[in-house]
């Protein structure tokens, strides 16, 4: 199975444990994370953004400083913003964080439900499935400066030709380097390997 398919195939598992929605951040770093996945309602998202509620938002600074899972009903961190009360207006009234990874490899997902608690049972597997989730993102190789530079121009629209000759190198190096940057990404075709590259911020 290609590792694209291997990650999409374990959040669809996520999708089903959390009927209200979840955020998935990847490999958290200062230059943002390398995987983002959400599916919180997109009024609720809106909602969030705007107000930068993740720069108070309980479980992104329990998940920035520990490792595991705890019910959000459980979390002993102040909400001056009322983050959760905010949440439940808009029918996300249960959730779990859940963070793995060292510091510098840190993940956290936040899922939530509307009808009740999370069972114990239920944050076991999710937890079991974020940790997959993790170990595939983090062990995902970066691009060379000529495969990304490659990627770049063919996802800016540049015919093989054209962007060969941008670079100054024959048609058949450019695809030799696009066919390297597909094998690194597991990408089965150049389209695929740019939108990789995009979601690993790699371009």
């Amino acid at each position: 199975m290609f590792l694209g398919k291997a990650i999409d195939s374990a959040f669809q598992e996520l999708d089903i444990l959390a009927p209200a929605g979840y955020a998935a951040g990847l490999k958290l770093r200062f230059s943002g994370p390398a995987l983002v996945r959400e599916t919180y309602p997109a009024k609720w998202k809106e909602h969030y953004a705007e107000s930068l509620m993740a720069y108070w938002d309980p479980v992104v600074v329990w998940a920035l400083a520990n490792t595991g899972h705890i019910r959000w009903c459980d979390l002993k961190i102040p909400d001056p913003m009322g983050v959760f009360k905010q949440a439940r207006e808009f029918d996300i009234n249960f959730g779990v964080v859940i963070s793995t990874g060292k510091i510098s490899k840190r993940s956290m997902l936040g899922m939530a439900r509307s009808d009740r608690e999370f069972t114990d049972e239920e944050i076991e597997q999710a937890t079991e499935i974020f940790i997959k989730i993790h170990d595939l993102v983090t062990e995902r190789k970066t691009l060379t400066f000529n495969q990304a530079e490659a990627l770049r121009l063919i996802a800016g629209g540049d015919l093989h030709s054209a962007a060969a000759e941008k670079i100054g190198i024959s048609e058949s190096a450019l695809k030799a380097r696009l066919k390297s940057a597909r094998v690194r990404l597991n990408a089965r075709s150049t389209a695929e390997a740019i939108t990789r590259a995009k979601e690993q911020n790699l371009l």
